[in-house]
């Protein structure tokens, strides 16, 4: 014997689309909170312990969430403080490109696009010489790791606003004549990364001091 139940009731019990958006939202919404909490909670745990004595189940204490909950997040400790600092450059690298006056020449508007980082880095400079160690083990690994993927894409943005930068600049055909902005770029960016690990060798790091000694190597290269 069968039973026809009416087409009401059938549509009482299944889900809509708007039903089903929702739950997706509250999903999202609810990973997106979770996901703030463990970011705060190893800020402060790095922070307070350094990158070497904090612990994934200290943050996961502190966080609110199971041990196992971090893992779903970052796959180690090392991916936590990438999350972090790819979350905050991310945005210096999305702010728009800093004024300079219309009469600067190159040197001064590179110094002005590198300056927000120095300043940056120098808030917490024990975790920024960690967190440097570590973008360079993640650029030279061969497996792929989102965090470190976010760090190359970003790689690849600071390239394009360089660009930008170069071909904006008064100097841009001078520049042009011995090499393309590509390469002038890679020098550029090169520049960079080498000088500010150096810097933060420094007991107390002095953003200013920091990049007068990359103005000098800048003014060299595009000389």
């Amino acid at each position: 014997m069968f039973i026809i139940l009416p087409r009401t009731q059938i549509a009482v019990n299944t889900p809509s689309a708007t039903d089903r958006v929702l739950d997706l939202g509250l999903r999202e919404t609810a990973k997106l909170s979770k996901r703030r909490r463990i970011e705060g909670a190893a800020r402060v745990v790095f922070a307070r312990k350094g990158f070497r004595g904090a612990t994934v189940r200290e943050i996961a204490t502190r966080a609110r969430v199971a041990s196992g909950t971090i893992f779903l997040y970052a796959q180690d400790k090392q991916e936590l403080l990438l999350m972090i600092v790819n979350d905050d450059l991310d945005k210096l690298t999305d702010a728009r490109l800093p004024r300079t006056n219309g009469r600067a020449d190159l040197v001064d508007r590179l110094i002005a696009f590198y300056r927000p980082r120095y300043e940056y880095w120098a808030r917490n400079p024990e975790m920024s010489r960690d967190a440097m160690a570590e973008m360079a083990a993640s650029h030279s690994r061969l497996e792929a790791r989102p965090e470190s993927a976010r760090g190359e894409a970003r790689r690849a943005k600071m390239a394009t606003r360089l660009r930008q930068i170069l071909s904006e600049s008064k100097q841009t055909h001078r520049t042009e004549r011995d090499a393309d902005r590509d390469a002038v770029a890679k020098i550029v960016m090169s520049i960079y990364f080498t000088e500010v690990r150096l810097w933060l060798n420094d007991a107390i790091p002095n953003p200013e001091t920091g990049l007068e000694r990359l103005r000098r190597l800048f003014r060299v290269a595009v000389t």
